[in-house]
């Protein structure tokens, strides 16, 4: 093969590494598409539970399964402590109602709707981009993008955000969404946000007691799920990612090794004559 088929032959396979390198990039952002998993409808389950707890106005016992749209009541001693698949963590306090309105463990996306009362919510880092957590009150709603642990009362004319930890997001009226960190409170009336405040250490405590099951006589013994969760998207999107980014290492590999064989095939190189290193011994005749 002359030195002219072999420039042409190479730049062909370097090429076609090239664009398979730039497949690859464009498929590591492209997102998982929708994935089953079981019982989709099958939202959470009870870990903790006083009397005085009811689901769909029917009592709610300790081993029950929650389904999507549930709407939980509790009267002025009940509480109840759920843990929803994929993770987050939901403290319901006394004389309160909630409603899942959604919770999918694959996205890592939760929608909760706090009609009134009081509701602490502890969600974990999403494993999965886009995940996001919100919990809707009259005046508005409270989104966390990256974990929190917070503290929502509501009410038909107000509500109290007071975050422990973390960043919420919060949204309300014509004010532009605003970023509440841990120790900080803010309230959402008929005109939307109000300011920023501090929060001082007796409140964060006296609002942690609210809904806490800790000490309150009557309540269930706690459980884990009762079914198996599926894993999150964010381990797919993990295996996904290490296979692409292998395919794309060795496109990249491929292509360094046709450039230099390339190079190679077309480069004689002429050995360079050894020179003995000791003296030459010549032999008599």
């Amino acid at each position: 093969m002359g030195n002219a088929q072999r420039a042409t032959a190479m730049k062909q396979n370097i090429l076609q590494r090239g664009v398979a390198l730039s497949l690859c990039c464009l498929l590591l952002q492209l997102p998982l598409g929708a994935q089953e998993y079981p019982n989709p409808d099958m939202v959470g389950a009870v870990l903790g539970v006083t009397p005085g707890v009811m689901v769909n106005q029917s009592r709610l016992i300790s081993t029950q399964n929650l389904q999507k749209h549930d709407l939980l009541s509790t009267d002025n001693t009940g509480r109840v402590k759920v843990r929803l698949r994929g993770g987050p963590v939901l403290d319901i306090g006394s004389q309160t109602q909630v409603r899942i309105e959604g919770n999918n463990p694959i996205s890592q996306q939760t929608v909760v709707q706090l009609v009134s009362g009081r509701l602490r919510s502890e969600v974990t880092k999403f494993m999965v981009n886009g995940g996001q957590y919100e919990v809707k009150v009259p005046q508005g709603s409270a989104q966390v993008r990256d974990g929190a642990d917070f503290f929502l009362e509501a009410s038909p004319s107000r509500s109290v955000l007071t975050v422990y930890s973390g960043i919420v997001i919060v949204g309300g009226g014509k004010r532009a969404l605003l970023d509440v960190a841990g120790g900080q409170t803010v309230e959402l009336g008929p005109a939307g946000v109000g300011p920023l405040s501090l929060t001082n250490e007796e409140i964060e405590q006296t609002t942690m007691a609210e809904t806490s099951l800790r000490g309150v006589a009557g309540q269930s013994a706690s459980r884990d799920m009762v079914e198996s969760e599926p894993k999150p998207a964010g381990s797919s999107h993990m295996k996904r990612n290490l296979i692409i980014v292998g395919i794309a290492g060795a496109a990249a590999v491929g292509a360094l090794a046709g450039m230099r064989g390339g190079k190679s095939s077309t480069t004689t190189t002429t050995p360079t004559p050894t020179t003995p290193s000791g003296p030459v011994s010549i032999p008599a005749n």
